[in-house]
């Protein structure tokens, strides 16, 4: 599960980066906020959560940790 929500993450900062690049090149900000959120709880969150998980692997093994995911 750990390894999973790091690709999860991965995905969300590609497409948040790309997101981020047509806004600056178009110069067009219409999508601030869904860029800001895809980064934020996309990527950062699933990749914490996921680090965390790979340190502490008895924490990924809760119940309480797949109904997370």
């Amino acid at each position: 599960m750990r390894v999973r929500m790091i690709k999860i993450s991965v995905v969300y900062f590609a497409i948040g980066v790309s997101l981020g690049m047509y806004m600056s090149m178009a110069h067009d900000y219409a999508f601030t906020g869904v860029h800001v959120h895809i980064c934020l709880l996309g990527w950062a969150s699933f990749a914490l959560v996921g680090i965390v998980y790979h340190l502490f692997p008895a924490i990924a093994k809760n119940l309480y940790a797949k109904l997370h995911f």
